[in-house]
């Protein structure tokens, strides 16, 4: 499917009509342009580069999709067509609008530029250091112990439907006798007394969890409990809970060919950070910053805190004509 797209697009004869953008394809270069609204196209290159632009998951999401292609198409040859009828009418010329394209220039150069100077070496990390990172980062790959666990859950009511204490701690302990001699009938049991909705339709299973994701009550018991463990009833803030222990697994580290990926990306970007930082210094190194502080004061609304002028006693600057 996403060949028969792809190769579509090649051919640049899907998506015109899929816009419903009205032109004479006999007129175009068809194998070139993808999409026309006005005077604007897009052509197979330009759609290309802009692809190639894109994250690698993003482009493998876009050029597997039609709708999503679609949408790409539409909005790119839309935006363009809005940018040429503003530089028509001259809205960018607008000494606001210059100045703001200008830094928007600018910042798009600065940040590429800097990208470049600080981006680390294709060699970086090598098997030695990210072996290193991996060990000195093993708290960050270890999965904690996991718990699937089912349980009965009596609660206590709210408001008019508040339940007796009594009844409802009787109840719990005669649902705890009868399946405690018939060990089989947990779930079916779960399934017509249990008043937790969620976990009731499934037998009680509330699936795979760590101990974190349980109230304090429950956690505390299931350390201590094995495969196949009913709990005595645990009374908890809304009601009672009958817990069964259906497996457990223990913390595991994660192999490191299953974290490699995301270690290698975040040691990069360390490293980018780093360099950045080394770049910036050397910079300041060999053109010494300097401030006009007098300058500068004048443009603050209040006047600035010194030595000789404590925050609560300096005084208010002098109102201009």
């Amino acid at each position: 499917m996403a060949h028969r797209i792809r190769s579509a697009i090649m051919a640049g004869l899907l998506w015109a009509p899929a816009l419903g953008i009205g032109f004479d394809a006999a007129a175009q270069n068809v194998d070139n342009v993808v999409a026309k609204l006005g005077g604007v196209e897009l052509s197979v290159t330009d759609l290309r580069r802009m692809l190639e632009a894109q994250p690698a998951e993003v482009r493998a999401q876009i050029t597997a999709s039609a709708a999503l292609m679609d949408r790409f198409v539409r909005t790119e040859i839309f935006r363009r067509a809005l940018a040429e009828e503003a530089r028509t009418r001259g809205f960018d010329r607008r000494p606001d609008i210059a100045e703001a394209l200008d830094r928007a220039r600018e910042q798009m150069l600065v940040q590429r530029y800097m990208a470049e100077q600080s981006k680390p070496a294709a060699s970086y990390p090598t098997e030695q250091e990210l072996a290193e990172a991996y060990r000195a980062n093993s708290a960050e790959f270890t999965q904690p112990a996991q718990y699937r666990v089912s349980q009965i859950y009596l609660g206590m009511g709210e408001g008019d439907k508040k339940k007796d204490p009594e009844v409802v701690r009787k109840r719990i302990e005669e649902i705890a006798k009868s399946v405690n001699q018939k060990p089989a009938e947990f779930e079916a049991v779960a399934r017509k007394f249990s008043e937790h909705k969620g976990s009731a339709e499934q037998g009680g299973d509330l699936g795979w969890l760590e101990l974190e994701q349980m109230v304090a009550e429950v956690r505390d018991l299931l350390p201590a409990m094995k495969k196949g463990d009913l709990s005595k009833p645990v009374k908890t803030a809304t009601g009672w809970h009958l817990v069964k222990l259906v497996d457990a697994k223990p913390k595991t580290l994660r192999p490191l060919a299953e974290v490699r990926e995301a270690l290698v990306r975040a040691l990069r970007t360390q490293k980018a950070q780093e360099n950045e930082r080394k770049y910036l210094d050397e910079l300041v190194a060999r053109s010494p910053l300097g401030v006009n502080e007098i300058a500068l004061n004048r443009l603050l609304t209040v006047a600035p805190v010194t030595a000789s002028a404590p925050a609560a006693d300096r005084p208010v600057p002098e109102k201009r004509q």
